[in-house]
């Protein structure tokens, strides 16, 4: 088997993506602990399944990763951001809430929310930007990307839990909406 730069960028993207994917799995384990004394609150909960699934629909694009022939040093570095902000953004989500609260419930989602929301927002950033150097470079592909930007947005600067709750039914949507594009070759 030959050794490519191709290959070599995957395998760092799909080990951090690794990484993220067990700290999910790791804190969605944590519910199941039978001496856990609160029950999850369905919004710090909904953000990591909807994390799992960012995760997973990344490691997908490591397919994209292995077509390009060559790579140079600054492309890799732009390519592993991504999945690095994520295992950041992941990390603000999953740590234990201080004073004896969980990672899921609703003190520690409200006290995390606004850095979760940024990371995500700088995830997005981070996506449009690889479309349009590494991409098409057209932003036809990237209208999902800033949808959820604007979502990502809207939810740091959100303050109440309904409107919280709200926008994370409408995450659910978009989120599902551009996997399911994605997956059907609509969008790239």
């Amino acid at each position: 088997m030959e050794v490519t730069t191709a290959l070599l960028v995957a395998m760092m993207y799909i080990t951090i993506l690794t990484f993220g994917i067990a700290g999910i799995v790791n804190g969605i384990a944590s519910i199941l602990i039978p001496a856990a004394k609160e029950r999850p609150h369905w919004l710090p909960f909904s953000w990591v399944a909807l994390l799992l699934l960012i995760h997973l629909n990344l490691f997908w694009e490591t397919l994209t990763i292995l077509k390009q022939p060559d790579w140079a040093f600054a492309e890799f570095l732009l390519v592993i951001i991504g999945p690095i902000l994520l295992y950041l953004t992941s990390n603000v989500m999953l740590t234990g809430g201080g004073e004896g609260s969980s990672a899921f419930s609703l003190l520690h989602y409200m006290a995390v929310r606004e850095r979760f929301f940024v990371g995500l927002c700088f995830l997005m950033i981070w996506a449009i930007c690889v479309e349009l150097i590494l991409g098409k470079g057209v932003l036809v592909n990237s209208a999902g990307d800033l949808a959820a930007l604007a979502l990502f947005a809207s939810l740091a600067v959100c303050k109440g839990n309904r409107l919280s709750g709200i926008l994370t039914i409408v995450g659910w949507i978009l989120i599902l909406a551009l996997i399911t594009l994605q997956a059907s070759g609509v969008i790239s």
